[in-house]
Protein backbone atom coordinates (compact mmCIF):
# COMPACT_ATOMS: atom_id res chain seq x y z
CA UNK A 1 0.00 0.00 0.00
CA UNK A 2 2.53 2.37 0.90
CA UNK A 3 4.74 1.38 -2.09
CA UNK A 4 1.53 1.98 -3.93
CA UNK A 5 0.95 5.54 -2.62
CA UNK A 6 5.14 6.34 -3.16
CA UNK A 7 4.95 5.34 -6.41
CA UNK A 8 2.12 7.65 -7.64
CA UNK A 9 3.70 10.23 -5.73
CA UNK A 10 6.51 10.00 -7.27
CA UNK A 11 4.76 10.01 -10.71
CA UNK A 12 2.55 13.38 -9.76
CA UNK A 13 5.99 14.90 -8.97
CA UNK A 14 7.37 14.03 -12.19
CA UNK A 15 4.70 15.29 -14.41
CA UNK A 16 4.96 18.62 -12.11
CA UNK A 17 8.37 19.21 -12.77
CA UNK A 18 7.93 18.41 -16.42
CA UNK A 19 4.98 21.12 -17.26
CA UNK A 20 7.45 23.12 -14.89
CA UNK A 21 10.40 22.94 -17.49
CA UNK A 22 7.88 23.06 -20.54
CA UNK A 23 6.79 26.15 -19.33
CA UNK A 24 10.23 27.79 -18.66
CA UNK A 25 11.29 26.61 -21.94
CA UNK A 26 8.12 28.43 -23.83
CA UNK A 27 9.05 31.47 -22.43
CA UNK A 28 12.54 31.35 -22.62
CA UNK A 29 11.61 30.64 -26.47
CA UNK A 30 9.38 33.42 -26.49
CA UNK A 31 10.81 36.48 -28.89
CA UNK A 32 9.67 39.44 -26.86
CA UNK A 33 7.24 39.57 -23.51
CA UNK A 34 5.13 42.47 -21.98
CA UNK A 35 6.74 43.34 -19.08
CA UNK A 36 5.09 46.91 -18.14
CA UNK A 37 0.90 47.46 -19.04
CA UNK A 38 -0.74 50.43 -18.03
CA UNK A 39 -4.21 50.87 -19.20
CA UNK A 40 -6.05 48.52 -21.69
CA UNK A 41 -3.93 47.07 -25.00
CA UNK A 42 -4.91 44.18 -27.18
CA UNK A 43 -3.40 41.49 -29.08
CA UNK A 44 -4.08 40.30 -32.83
CA UNK A 45 -2.67 36.66 -33.42
CA UNK A 46 -3.78 35.16 -36.53
CA UNK A 47 -7.53 35.53 -36.79
CA UNK A 48 -8.38 36.77 -33.02
CA UNK A 49 -8.44 39.65 -30.57
CA UNK A 50 -6.83 38.84 -27.45
CA UNK A 51 -6.39 41.36 -24.18
CA UNK A 52 -3.12 41.79 -22.94
CA UNK A 53 -1.56 41.49 -19.72
CA UNK A 54 1.89 42.04 -17.77
CA UNK A 55 3.93 38.60 -18.56
CA UNK A 56 1.96 37.77 -21.79
CA UNK A 57 4.59 36.59 -24.35
CA UNK A 58 4.43 37.27 -27.73
CA UNK A 59 5.45 35.74 -31.22
CA UNK A 60 6.37 36.69 -34.34
CA UNK A 61 3.92 38.15 -36.38
CA UNK A 62 1.67 39.30 -33.59
CA UNK A 63 0.28 42.95 -33.19
CA UNK A 64 -0.09 44.69 -30.55
CA UNK A 65 -2.19 47.80 -30.09
CA UNK A 66 -2.65 50.09 -27.34
CA UNK A 67 -5.60 52.36 -25.92
CA UNK A 68 -5.32 56.31 -25.99
CA UNK A 69 -4.28 56.34 -22.05
CA UNK A 70 -2.24 53.05 -22.22
CA UNK A 71 1.20 52.64 -22.24
CA UNK A 72 3.01 49.53 -22.80
CA UNK A 73 6.65 48.11 -22.58
CA UNK A 74 7.88 44.81 -24.31
CA UNK A 75 11.11 43.25 -24.17
CA UNK A 76 12.74 41.44 -26.39
CA UNK A 77 15.03 37.91 -26.00
CA UNK A 78 18.12 40.34 -27.13
CA UNK A 79 17.50 42.95 -24.58
CA UNK A 80 16.52 45.24 -26.26
CA UNK A 81 13.15 47.23 -25.00
CA UNK A 82 10.36 48.82 -26.69
CA UNK A 83 7.26 51.36 -25.13
CA UNK A 84 4.25 52.34 -27.15
CA UNK A 85 1.87 54.80 -26.02
CA UNK A 86 -1.36 56.21 -27.39
CA UNK A 87 -3.26 54.41 -29.41
CA UNK A 88 0.09 52.59 -30.80
CA UNK A 89 -0.14 49.97 -33.65
CA UNK A 90 2.84 47.67 -33.87
CA UNK A 91 3.58 44.65 -35.51
CA UNK A 92 6.44 42.26 -34.23
CA UNK A 93 8.36 40.48 -36.48
CA UNK A 94 6.58 41.53 -39.98
CA UNK A 95 6.78 39.01 -43.25
CA UNK A 96 7.00 41.87 -45.93
CA UNK A 97 6.57 40.84 -49.19
CA UNK A 98 8.89 43.67 -51.17
CA UNK A 99 11.84 44.26 -49.32
CA UNK A 100 12.34 47.82 -48.06
CA UNK A 101 15.90 49.72 -48.19
CA UNK A 102 18.11 47.15 -46.09
CA UNK A 103 18.04 43.35 -46.56
CA UNK A 104 17.74 43.37 -42.62
CA UNK A 105 15.07 41.36 -41.42
CA UNK A 106 12.98 44.42 -39.78
CA UNK A 107 12.39 43.33 -35.84
CA UNK A 108 9.02 45.59 -35.63
CA UNK A 109 6.87 47.59 -37.80
CA UNK A 110 5.15 51.12 -35.98
CA UNK A 111 1.88 51.80 -38.30
CA UNK A 112 1.16 55.03 -35.90
CA UNK A 113 1.48 55.83 -32.88
CA UNK A 114 4.70 57.02 -29.94
CA UNK A 115 7.36 54.40 -29.40
CA UNK A 116 10.68 54.56 -27.42
CA UNK A 117 13.27 52.17 -28.47
CA UNK A 118 16.56 51.05 -26.41
CA UNK A 119 18.42 48.67 -28.37
CA UNK A 120 20.49 46.92 -26.96
CA UNK A 121 24.19 47.30 -27.27
CA UNK A 122 25.63 44.19 -27.32
CA UNK A 123 22.82 41.99 -29.10
CA UNK A 124 23.55 39.63 -31.91
CA UNK A 125 22.62 42.12 -34.70
CA UNK A 126 21.18 45.43 -35.50
CA UNK A 127 17.71 46.22 -34.75
CA UNK A 128 15.90 47.55 -37.98
CA UNK A 129 13.05 49.36 -37.21
CA UNK A 130 10.09 50.41 -40.07
CA UNK A 131 7.35 52.75 -40.22
CA UNK A 132 5.50 53.27 -43.63
CA UNK A 133 7.55 56.84 -44.09
CA UNK A 134 10.78 55.69 -43.04
CA UNK A 135 13.60 53.01 -41.72
CA UNK A 136 15.96 53.05 -38.89
CA UNK A 137 18.86 50.57 -38.49
CA UNK A 138 20.62 50.66 -35.15
CA UNK A 139 23.52 48.74 -33.25
CA UNK A 140 22.24 50.48 -30.02
CA UNK A 141 20.85 53.59 -29.80
CA UNK A 142 18.03 55.07 -28.26
CA UNK A 143 15.17 56.70 -30.06
CA UNK A 144 12.07 58.35 -29.42
CA UNK A 145 9.47 58.70 -32.39
CA UNK A 146 6.13 59.82 -33.31
CA UNK A 147 4.26 58.50 -36.18
CA UNK A 148 1.44 59.79 -37.83
CA UNK A 149 -0.53 60.11 -41.33
CA UNK A 150 2.11 60.93 -43.52
CA UNK A 151 4.07 62.75 -41.34
CA UNK A 152 6.82 62.20 -38.27
CA UNK A 153 9.15 63.20 -35.75
CA UNK A 154 12.15 61.82 -34.24
CA UNK A 155 14.51 62.39 -31.73
CA UNK A 156 17.76 60.14 -31.09
CA UNK A 157 18.29 60.04 -27.37
CA UNK A 158 22.21 58.61 -27.24
CA UNK A 159 23.98 56.50 -29.61
CA UNK A 160 23.76 56.18 -33.63
CA UNK A 161 21.83 55.13 -36.13
CA UNK A 162 20.69 55.26 -39.89
CA UNK A 163 17.80 56.58 -41.28
CA UNK A 164 16.51 55.37 -44.96
CA UNK A 165 13.70 57.67 -46.32
CA UNK A 166 12.80 58.43 -49.74
CA UNK A 167 15.69 56.44 -50.82
CA UNK A 168 18.02 58.47 -49.36
CA UNK A 169 20.51 57.53 -45.83
CA UNK A 170 21.05 59.52 -43.10
CA UNK A 171 23.71 59.63 -40.71
CA UNK A 172 22.30 59.86 -37.43
CA UNK A 173 23.82 60.78 -33.66
CA UNK A 174 23.23 61.24 -30.07
CA UNK A 175 20.47 64.85 -29.97
CA UNK A 176 19.68 64.77 -33.46
CA UNK A 177 16.17 65.83 -34.39
CA UNK A 178 14.42 64.73 -37.56
CA UNK A 179 10.68 65.88 -38.65
CA UNK A 180 8.93 65.87 -42.06
CA UNK A 181 5.62 67.34 -42.67
CA UNK A 182 3.01 65.66 -44.53
CA UNK A 183 3.63 68.06 -47.23
CA UNK A 184 7.53 68.00 -47.20
CA UNK A 185 9.45 66.30 -50.07
CA UNK A 186 12.34 65.26 -47.46
CA UNK A 187 12.71 65.17 -43.79
CA UNK A 188 15.09 68.03 -41.91
CA UNK A 189 17.65 67.25 -39.35
CA UNK A 190 19.02 69.49 -36.93
CA UNK A 191 20.19 69.84 -33.43
CA UNK A 192 17.25 71.32 -32.20
CA UNK A 193 14.60 69.55 -30.68
CA UNK A 194 11.12 70.95 -31.68
CA UNK A 195 9.17 72.52 -29.58
CA UNK A 196 5.67 70.55 -29.88
CA UNK A 197 7.64 67.14 -30.38
CA UNK A 198 8.50 68.23 -26.15
CA UNK A 199 5.57 69.14 -25.11
CA UNK A 200 3.57 66.19 -26.26
CA UNK A 201 6.58 63.75 -25.12
CA UNK A 202 4.43 60.86 -23.00
CA UNK A 203 5.76 61.39 -19.25
CA UNK A 204 6.54 57.47 -19.52
CA UNK A 205 9.48 58.42 -21.96
CA UNK A 206 11.30 60.82 -20.27
CA UNK A 207 13.12 58.30 -18.07
CA UNK A 208 15.13 55.53 -19.30
CA UNK A 209 13.10 51.89 -19.50
CA UNK A 210 13.31 50.01 -16.90
CA UNK A 211 14.01 46.34 -17.76
CA UNK A 212 11.96 43.85 -15.54
CA UNK A 213 11.85 40.52 -17.90
CA UNK A 214 14.01 38.64 -15.34
CA UNK A 215 10.20 39.33 -12.70
CA UNK A 216 8.54 37.24 -15.30
CA UNK A 217 11.19 34.11 -14.96
CA UNK A 218 9.33 31.04 -15.11
CA UNK A 219 5.74 32.31 -15.14
CA UNK A 220 3.42 32.81 -18.11
CA UNK A 221 0.48 34.37 -18.49
CA UNK A 222 -2.55 33.53 -20.88
CA UNK A 223 -3.80 36.57 -22.83
CA UNK A 224 -7.44 36.90 -22.13
CA UNK A 225 -9.30 35.61 -25.45
CA UNK A 226 -11.51 38.59 -26.96
CA UNK A 227 -12.73 36.76 -29.75
CA UNK A 228 -12.16 36.86 -33.54
CA UNK A 229 -11.02 39.99 -35.56
CA UNK A 230 -14.06 42.63 -37.27
CA UNK A 231 -13.36 44.70 -40.23
CA UNK A 232 -12.65 47.23 -38.15
CA UNK A 233 -10.40 45.66 -35.83
CA UNK A 234 -7.55 45.99 -38.45
CA UNK A 235 -8.94 48.47 -40.75
CA UNK A 236 -5.74 50.16 -40.31
CA UNK A 237 -3.50 47.30 -41.34
CA UNK A 238 -5.52 46.52 -44.41
CA UNK A 239 -4.95 49.92 -45.54
CA UNK A 240 -1.64 50.13 -45.12
CA UNK A 241 1.03 49.97 -47.62
CA UNK A 242 0.83 46.78 -50.04
CA UNK A 243 4.35 45.17 -48.63
CA UNK A 244 3.31 44.94 -45.37
CA UNK A 245 -0.98 44.08 -45.63
CA UNK A 246 -0.43 41.64 -48.23
CA UNK A 247 1.24 39.00 -45.89
CA UNK A 248 -1.58 39.94 -43.20
CA UNK A 249 -4.09 39.21 -45.71
CA UNK A 250 -2.96 35.59 -46.32
CA UNK A 251 -3.70 34.86 -42.25
CA UNK A 252 -7.26 36.88 -42.54
CA UNK A 253 -8.44 35.07 -45.25
CA UNK A 254 -10.76 32.64 -43.16
CA UNK A 255 -12.37 35.53 -42.09
CA UNK A 256 -14.07 36.02 -45.28
CA UNK A 257 -16.25 33.05 -44.41
CA UNK A 258 -18.19 35.30 -41.84
CA UNK A 259 -20.52 37.24 -43.61
CA UNK A 260 -20.11 40.97 -41.73
CA UNK A 261 -16.37 40.70 -42.20
CA UNK A 262 -16.63 39.65 -46.10
CA UNK A 263 -19.13 42.80 -46.56
CA UNK A 264 -16.85 45.29 -44.73
CA UNK A 265 -13.86 43.59 -47.65
CA UNK A 266 -16.40 44.09 -50.31
CA UNK A 267 -17.08 47.82 -49.80
CA UNK A 268 -13.61 48.62 -49.54
CA UNK A 269 -11.88 46.31 -52.20
CA UNK A 270 -10.37 49.08 -53.79
CA UNK A 271 -8.42 49.86 -51.26
CA UNK A 272 -6.75 46.22 -50.56
CA UNK A 273 -7.22 44.47 -54.34
CA UNK A 274 -5.44 41.53 -53.06
CA UNK A 275 -8.92 40.40 -51.72
CA UNK A 276 -10.63 39.79 -54.69
CA UNK A 277 -9.26 37.03 -55.23
CA UNK A 278 -10.46 35.97 -51.88
CA UNK A 279 -14.46 37.23 -52.22
CA UNK A 280 -13.95 36.20 -56.25
CA UNK A 281 -11.85 32.74 -57.04
CA UNK A 282 -13.75 32.33 -60.13
CA UNK A 283 -11.99 34.90 -62.06
CA UNK A 284 -8.79 33.96 -61.16
CA UNK A 285 -8.92 30.51 -62.21
CA UNK A 286 -7.11 29.87 -65.20
CA UNK A 287 -8.80 29.87 -68.45
CA UNK A 288 -9.52 26.49 -69.97
CA UNK A 289 -7.26 25.63 -73.17
CA UNK A 290 -9.52 25.55 -76.72
CA UNK A 291 -9.67 22.36 -78.57
CA UNK A 292 -7.28 22.28 -81.35
CA UNK A 293 -8.91 22.75 -84.35
CA UNK A 294 -8.44 18.76 -86.85
CA UNK A 295 -5.84 19.68 -89.72
CA UNK A 296 -7.98 19.45 -92.67
CA UNK A 297 -8.04 16.75 -95.09
CA UNK A 298 -6.32 17.30 -98.72
CA UNK A 299 -9.18 17.37 -100.63
CA UNK A 300 -8.98 14.87 -103.80
CA UNK A 301 -10.42 16.38 -107.34
CA UNK A 302 -14.00 14.89 -108.16
CA UNK A 303 -13.54 14.73 -111.66
CA UNK A 304 -10.05 13.44 -113.51
CA UNK A 305 -8.09 15.86 -115.29
CA UNK A 306 -9.27 16.93 -118.41
CA UNK A 307 -6.49 17.80 -120.20
CA UNK A 308 -4.66 14.64 -119.15
CA UNK A 309 -7.44 11.77 -119.22
CA UNK A 310 -8.70 13.12 -122.48
CA UNK A 311 -8.49 10.54 -125.01
CA UNK A 312 -6.09 11.69 -128.30
CA UNK A 313 -8.37 12.45 -131.71
CA UNK A 314 -8.07 10.42 -134.91
CA UNK A 315 -6.69 11.77 -137.66
CA UNK A 316 -9.25 11.81 -140.44
CA UNK A 317 -7.69 11.00 -143.99
CA UNK A 318 -7.34 13.38 -146.19
CA UNK A 319 -9.47 11.73 -148.47
CA UNK A 320 -11.93 10.96 -146.30
CA UNK A 321 -11.86 14.67 -145.40
CA UNK A 322 -12.09 15.56 -148.79
CA UNK A 323 -14.80 13.39 -149.60
CA UNK A 324 -16.64 14.36 -146.86
CA UNK A 325 -16.79 17.76 -147.31
CA UNK A 326 -18.19 18.53 -150.83
CA UNK A 327 -17.03 22.60 -150.56
CA UNK A 328 -13.74 21.24 -150.64
CA UNK A 329 -12.14 20.59 -154.36
CA UNK A 330 -10.07 18.10 -155.23
CA UNK A 331 -6.41 19.86 -155.50
CA UNK A 332 -5.33 19.86 -158.89
CA UNK A 333 -2.68 17.64 -160.10
CA UNK A 334 0.95 18.99 -159.77
CA UNK A 335 4.00 17.15 -160.75
CA UNK A 336 4.34 15.64 -157.53
CA UNK A 337 1.11 14.34 -157.25
CA UNK A 338 0.35 13.30 -160.62
CA UNK A 339 -3.54 12.63 -161.54
CA UNK A 340 -4.65 8.98 -161.44
CA UNK A 341 -5.56 7.92 -164.97
CA UNK A 342 -8.72 5.61 -165.29
CA UNK A 343 -8.00 2.21 -166.07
Amino acid sequence: MHSRLLQHTTRWLFCLCLLALESTAAWAAAPALVTILQGDATLVRQTNRYALAEGVALADGDIVETAADAFMQIEFDDGSIVGITEKGRLLLKPQITAPKTTSAPPSFYLLEGWIKLAAAPKAPAELDFLTPAFEVVSPGATIVARVRPKAYELFVESGTARLFAHSSASGLKGNDFVSQAANADKPTIGANLGGEFLQKLPRQFRDQLPARAALFTGRIVAPRPIGPIDYADVSAWLHAEPGIRLALSKQWRPRAADRAFRAEVATNVAAHMEWDRVLNPKKYLPKPIPPRPKPAATARASTPNAAQNAAPATPIPSSQSTQSNPNNPSPSPTPEHPASSAN
